[in-house]
């Protein structure tokens, strides 16, 4: 597959040699486009305070509760009143397959450089709530799952004749939408979710295939069939002796 434009985590796939006749186009500025919202479950995830007192983390709720936080001078956060965290749905259709999770921000302003910008998984979330909230997730089992199942969204993208969309809350415009095609993966840490040779396998087969379903199969002739398998005119025939 041959990319045309910007950069992106998975372009390691490049390394093993490309086919010109698959091009993907890539924006880099792509512009916001309004959309259908992504249907992403309310998020509800037993965590503890630091005594051991159990409770469940609700969006809605925390956006509002617990989200009151200063800097100290040692880059801790501490609570004060004078700033909110608020939580944001987040979505990624990549080839067809649609991931979810939450985007924040503290305050109106991004958070630290040392704080995950997005939130996909349980190990995710449990470093926001000990930095903001001085809570941890109760974990019953791989701390890596995602907090949301993926889904299936393929006639959206093929409507659309993209390959990648996200969904996110873009604070110069204060509201949500869609982008198409665009570069900005690695910054939303999109590799905690599909690795780069599993995101180069899975937008080649797409761009390839599945981005265009009405494409009529090519038809191969006998010949076109005999020279795939390897055949020439002499496999079924006894060549002719020398000097003749």
């Amino acid at each position: 597959m041959r990319i045309i434009g910007g950069h992106d985590y998975y372009d390691v796939g490049l390394s093993q040699g490309r086919d010109d006749d698959v091009i993907f186009k890539r924006s880099t500025w792509p512009e916001l486009s309004p959309g259908p919202e992504p249907t992403v479950p309310e998020l509800r995830v037993l965590v503890s305070d630091k005594h051991g007192n159990k409770t469940s983390f609700r969006t809605g709720r925390w956006n509002t509760g617990l989200d009151k936080w200063r800097m100290t001078s040692r880059g801790r956060a501490a609570f004060d009143g004078s700033a909110r965290v608020s939580y944001y749905k987040l979505a990624v259709n990549f080839a067809g397959s649609e991931y979810y999770g939450l985007s924040y921000e503290v305050g109106g302003f991004p958070p630290p450089e040392d704080s995950p910008r997005v939130i996909w998984t349980l190990r995710d979330l449990d470093r926001v709530l000990r930095r903001f909230y001085d809570y941890r997730v109760v974990f019953d089992g791989a701390d890596v799952t995602l907090l949301f199942k993926p889904s299936v969204r393929r006639e959206f993208m093929v409507e659309r004749g993209a390959s990648i969309a996200v969904w996110s809350y873009h604070p110069e415009a204060q509201k949500s939408g869609w982008t198409f095609d665009c570069t900005g993966l690695r910054e939303l840490n999109f590799q905690r979710v599909l690795d780069p040779w599993a995101a180069w396998q899975e937008l080649s087969m797409w761009v390839a295939n599945l981005a265009r379903p009405d494409r009529p199969m090519v038809q191969l002739s006998d010949q076109d069939v005999a020279k795939k398998h390897g055949y020439d005119k002499w496999s079924f025939r006894r060549m002719p002796a020398p000097g003749k």
